[in-house]
């Protein structure tokens, strides 16, 4: 049986998705445990968080590339930067008050997630919108149980 290239993509895109969890749940385990690492695990996982954050800003930015004509590509372009924005915003806040940058990041990454289901949910195939919400829930929930029991 021939795989379209899209079922392909879509399997890439989902190993991708998946593997990218690995930095999210590795160092929030070790950020519980507190175990010692060559870097503080909270504070690699913040900028993780704030890496993956940007990203996901930019499918909107990809979305309105593609499709300029739409009615509401000027308002992808302009909320793209948003989540680089939160993302900026909780590492700064995160030098004095690191919980207060982690839950930062984790309302980013639920607020994005709601954004996206508002303003561009039909533009991502079925898959894509499973996946989504799957990472979404997985790093959000890491995060905010590093917020709760960082000291």
């Amino acid at each position: 049986m021939d795989v379209s290239r899209e079922d392909r993509s879509a399997q890439i895109a989902r190993r991708l998705g998946y593997a990218g969890l690995i930095p999210f749940v590795g160092l929030g385990v070790a950020a519980v445990l507190e175990l010692s690492l060559p870097i503080a695990s909270v504070t690699a996982l913040l900028f993780y968080a704030a890496t993956i954050l940007s990203f996901l800003g930019a499918l909107q930015w990809g979305l309105a590339i593609a499709a300029p004509h739409r009615t509401h590509a000027a308002t992808l372009f302009v909320a793209s930067v948003i989540p680089s924005l939160i993302a900026w915003s909780a590492l700064l806040v995160s030098i004095r008050a690191t919980r207060v940058g982690l839950a930062m990041m984790a309302a980013g990454f639920v607020g994005w997630y709601l954004w996206e289901r508002v303003s561009s949910w039909s533009d991502y195939p079925g898959w894509f919108q499973r996946l989504r919400g799957t990472l979404t829930t997985i790093v959000s929930i890491t995060l905010a149980v590093v917020a709760i029991t960082t000291h």
